[in-house]
């Protein structure tokens, strides 16, 4: 049987940044069809409940204008969102500190890009890492992109 590992949050357990389950429909369709693994990588590292919440961050690429090169990130921590523009900044090292902090756990969607100019223009090695897009993949959503994961799964 096919083994799928899913966040021990998503209808399992309430160990939500803020002590919450989040109440998902389609956990008993997934059982019933893998061997499903329920993982806390919060946990796993030693974060207690609650704890400071997760950082969501998009990064958008100049690659269509301006050159393969990162030139906005988006990061969302709490309840604020953040657009940066990298071309403005002289200083990267606080960005590089969140990045490769093991601790912080950050979602992506669609990552082997970003973390491939990551590093090619700031030496950054990006830790752990959650990535959307490869969580609809192994559930086997066939519309994978950021448009349609969030219609599907947040009602946006």
């Amino acid at each position: 049987m096919t083994r799928v590992a899913i966040s021990r949050c998503l209808g399992i357990d309430a160990c939500r940044y803020n002590g919450e389950i989040i109440k998902v429909g389609w956990l008993r369709e997934l059982v019933s069809r893998v061997d499903v693994i329920s993982v806390c990588p919060e946990i796993e590292i030693g974060l207690g409940i609650p704890r400071q919440p997760i950082n969501l961050i998009e990064c958008e690429n100049g690659l269509h204008h301006y050159g393969t090169f990162i030139s906005i990130i988006q990061i969302t921590a709490k309840d604020k969102n953040y657009i940066i523009d990298l071309l403005k900044i002289d200083n990267i090292q606080p960005f590089k500190e969140i990045f490769e902090n093991a601790l912080i756990n950050k979602i992506f969607h669609d990552v082997n890009f970003d973390l491939s100019i990551l590093y090619t223009q700031y030496k950054i090695k990006v830790n752990n890492i959650y990535d959307t897009q490869m969580a609809v993949k192994i559930l086997g959503d066939k519309e994978i992109g950021l448009g349609s994961v969030l219609k599907k799964y947040m009602n946006l």
